[in-house]
């Protein structure tokens, strides 16, 4: 008679002496794969934007960690103890990184008041890399520029060309050079008495614009893994003005007051955006515009009285992977 309980024995005995054998290696690339794709689908299809900012300081340590548990999976010493020495050393390193300053942190101040007596405008140029930065307009008569970091200086250079036109240009380039608890901070003030233009360059940082009362003159914003607030208030249209805004892996939040003329251009793609306040065009579909004065859509937009009479702001939008709102109120 066979013995079926010796056979379910030996079963037992084979399935427990099998090695459960984990690849951490697809592990991690199923879970980044899921990440990215949880963080896309948040950031186009979601109103609820999912905003996560990594210090790329800590990317490496990260990476290490996940080849240090990969090791753990072998069973003699001498690998066991590699991974763990290089998982403890990555998770160390990643703490120590948000908490103790490099050696070589210098603190430095930098400031620059230029005036601009006589001037017929100013053309800008900044450009902010890592920065919390604030940028405003006040009833002065000059430019100020304020940059406080424990790592990084500013360069400032300054000119008067021969139409007369104040050029500034106001440049940080370092990211965080490595271990230890950074910081960057920028504070920047336009005068409203003179017509100005900026060209705005801005990478894995975040800014607060705030433009009241300014001769605003055609600009530009140029946005890389970024978060942006700009607010356009009571500016003075001389003439019809352009601001082209490109943005990519960032966060912009637009706000204009209702008394200004606008016109939207969108050009986005995997992009989420939003547009309140403002109608979408109809002989257009990526067109958003707003009346004033009492002029109809179809006035506003193409006739040659109202476009005369009535300047506007027309905004050039060309987004990826970002998410865009603009209010008008």
């Amino acid at each position: 008679m066979y013995n079926f309980k010796k056979y379910d024995n030996i079963e037992e005995k084979v399935s427990k002496k099998r090695d459960i054998k984990v690849n951490f290696g697809q592990i991690y690339i199923f879970l980044l794969i899921f990440s990215g794709s949880l963080i896309y689908f948040y950031s186009v299809y979601q109103n609820n934007y999912l905003s996560i900012f990594i210090p790329y300081r800590i990317l490496w340590p990260i990476s290490i960690i996940f080849i240090g548990i990969s090791i753990l999976r072998a069973k003699n010493t001498a690998a066991f103890s590699i991974g763990f020495f290089i998982t403890t050393l990555s998770v160390g390193i990643t703490i120590t990184s948000f908490f103790v300053y490099s050696t070589n942190v210098e603190n430095n101040v930098s400031n620059s008041m230029i005036p601009i007596m006589n001037a017929s405008g100013i053309s800008s140029n900044i450009e902010l890399v890592a920065t919390q930065a604030k940028l405003k307009s006040e009833d002065i008569n000059m430019f100020k520029g304020e940059v406080i970091s424990n790592y990084d200086k500013i360069n400032f250079i300054n000119y008067r060309d021969q139409n007369n036109i104040e050029n500034i240009k106001l440049e940080q380039t370092l990211f965080p050079p490595g271990i230890g608890s950074y910081n960057k901070s920028s504070n920047i003030v336009f005068p409203t008495d003179i017509p100005i233009s900026f060209n705005i360059n801005s990478n894995v940082s975040s800014i607060d614009i705030e433009l009241s009362n300014l001769k605003l003159k055609s600009s530009s914003i140029k946005s890389n893994n970024s978060n942006i607030d700009l607010v356009i208030k009571d500016i003075n249209l001389d003439e019809e003005v352009i601001l082209d805004i490109s943005s990519n892996l960032s966060r912009l939040n637009i706000i204009i007051s209702k008394d200004i003329p606008i016109i939207v251009s969108n050009s986005s793609t995997l992009s989420q955006t939003e547009f309140l306040g403002i109608i979408k065009n109809p002989n257009a579909s990526n067109v958003y515009q707003t009346t004033i004065q009492d002029y109809s859509l179809e006035e506003l937009f193409s006739s040659e009285k109202s476009q005369k009479e009535a300047k506007k702001l027309i905004i050039n939008l060309r987004s990826t992977l970002s998410q865009i709102k603009i209010t008008q109120k």
